[in-house]
This record gives structure tokens, sequence and C-alpha cells, in this order.
């Protein structure tokens, strides 16, 4: 896919018109809300930390592979735990 638009996913010239067009896809297909790219996100993230952690592995492992999982390095766990481990009371 991203062979016929130039080596991207989304054909735009630099990344924040790329980020705005794929902003607006999501909001015009009523991705909003708790539905919003971001918010699947932290949703993704929460249940990649409780598999990894199902399957066994410690917390800090748990957080690194979910970190790269995202698309962070693996050095931030931390980081993952404070963002997108965060409880909503939602459960």
């Amino acid at each position: 896919m991203a062979e016929d638009r130039h080596g991207r996913l989304i054909d735009k010239p630099d990344l924040k018109s790329a980020m705005k067009y794929w902003h607006s896809q999501a909001a015009r297909l009523g991705l909003t809300g708790a539905y919003s790219p971001h918010s699947l996100r932290y949703a993704w993230a929460q249940d990649a930390i409780r598999h990894y952690l199902a399957q066994g592995f410690c917390e800090k492992e748990a957080l690194a592979m979910t970190a790269m999982d995202l698309g962070h390095g693996d050095g931030r766990g931390r980081y993952v735990a404070q963002v997108y481990g965060r409880k909503d009371g939602a459960d």
C-alpha cells in the first residue's frame, strides 16, 4: 500500500498534514470521544499490558513490550505505565 503512495500510508507532504487528514477522516467516520483513535490506543495498551502479565511476564517486562508495540522504545515502560496504564474507574 505504501509503495503506491510514495512510501507513505497517507500521501501528504508532511507529518502535520498527514495527521490532520487522519484525524479528520477518523472524525468523519464517527471515531470521536471514547472511540477516538487515541482512546482506542489507550484501551489497546491496557489490554496488551494485561496480556503480557497473563503470559507470565513481570510488570516491568510487560510495560517494556507494550512500549515497543506502541512504537516507543523498550526504555519507555515507565512512560507507558503513567500514560496508558491509568485506571479511569470504568472497569
